[in-house]
């Protein structure tokens, strides 16, 4: 078993990886404005993203409720 922090470790790594990648561009609407970079330049009125922080999902913590195996992985 892992530590919290490892976990923590883990995703950063992965999400560092993925956020290296280029994602396509996406429509405004398509995008939560935290996760929008700057617009992309061969299309107006789309954004280039990336995976960010965000302290606005609500969905996480039901979502981890329904993974027990993984809700015990990262407790303290």
């Amino acid at each position: 078993m892992g530590s919290q922090k490892h976990f923590e470790k883990l995703v950063d790594t992965f999400v560092t990886c993925l956020n290296q990648q280029s994602f396509e561009p996406k429509r405004a609407q398509e995008i939560p404005a935290e996760l929008r970079g700057p617009t992309c330049q061969s299309m107006a009125d789309w954004f280039d993203w990336k995976i960010v922080p965000s302290a606005s999902n609500s969905w996480i913590a039901p979502l981890e409720q329904k993974l027990p195996a993984i809700h015990l992985l990262l407790k303290p």
